[in-house]
């Protein structure tokens, strides 16, 4: 948070002024200890470092009593390891798995905060902002491992069919909400190369981005939904507006390829919009992937059930 970028700058700030009222005798030192430049940069960054680590080591309280004068209020702290998952639950199947269900569900709900955040870097690029999306996809990255490798010990014990199909099903859950947050940083990536450029979109290109956008997340959403109570409509939902995205994208790609030739866009946006649109349009494959395992799990129940 802000708070740890001003104290990690005071505390450069503060190491930096040290070496320089301590200068010559600095100098001394490094030349004591090697004749080589190189290795004098290297022990130069060292000791820096090291001195930082010596004055501040003792003031740590204090001081972050003093920045939070300065900063009130809590940084957000996001775990970087699983919340439920436990090798003590691998000897109950139907325990291990139900919280299996609820990582698959915070991992899900991770995506949904880099897609809120990434939606907001199109209208209004923050570099902090990009930082945080990549952060936030290696904690999805990292939640799918642990998951997959928690799945794979559960299977070594003996499982019913019903089980069994949930064992299969949520490891490629887990896999395609990676998938997601892979797709969601790289449209992040997008949009720092085009805020950089400073490249618009066209009026019409920027309405087309925005109505799909808006209808992947209504199917991430959805997904989201399906994985905390099943309900077939929703299922049905999925699909259809999975459908109608994949025509809408095409759609778009064919309508900006009538811009292009007509001089309505500049040349160096389309590279910057088809892209963004096949990272949507794969998310809501995702999402749809998402629909269909949740389904086969609960294949042939009618109307809703809560998934536990």
């Amino acid at each position: 948070g802000k708070r740890t970028a001003a104290s990690h700058l005071i505390f450069k700030c503060v190491g930096v002024l040290l070496c320089l009222i301590l200068f010559p005798l600095f100098l001394d030192l490094l030349r004591s200890m090697s004749a080589s430049v190189a290795q004098q940069i290297v022990w130069a960054h060292f000791l820096l470092n090291l001195l930082i680590v010596v004055v501040f080591i003792f003031f740590l309280r204090p001081f972050a009593k003093l920045m939070k004068k300065i900063l009130p209020g809590e940084d957000d702290v996001l775990p970087i390891w699983p919340e439920y998952l436990d090798r003590k639950d691998l000897m109950d199947p139907v325990k291990s798995l139900t919280h299996v269900q609820k990582e698959l569900q915070r991992q899900l709900k991770l995506v949904q905060i880099m897609f809120a955040k990434t939606a907001g870097l199109l209208s209004r690029y923050e570099e902090g902002r990009g930082r945080d999306i990549a952060y936030i996809e290696m904690v999805v990255n990292n939640l799918r491992a642990q998951i997959v490798r928690f799945l794979w010990k559960a299977s070594g014990h003996e499982l019913s069919a019903e089980l069994s199909r949930r064992v299969f099903a949520y490891t490629a859950m887990a896999g395609d909400i990676k998938s997601i947050g892979n797709h969601l940083q790289s449209i992040s990536v997008l949009a720092g190369e085009q805020a950089l450029s400073k490249i618009k979109f066209s009026d019409c290109g920027e309405r087309e981005l925005q109505e799909i956008l808006a209808m992947v997340e209504k199917n991430l959403t959805d997904a989201s939904a399906l994985l905390e109570i099943f309900n077939t409509e929703i299922v049905k939902a999925v699909f259809s507006r999975e459908e109608e995205i994949d025509v809408r994208v095409k759609e778009s790609l064919e309508n900006h390829l009538k811009r292009f030739h007509l001089r309505e866009c500049s040349r160096e946006s389309g590279p910057i919009f088809v892209e963004m649109l096949g990272h949507l349009e794969r998310i809501s494959d995702h999402c749809n992937n998402i629909a269909e395992y949740v389904r086969d799990i609960y294949h042939g129940s009618p109307g809703e059930k809560r998934i536990a």
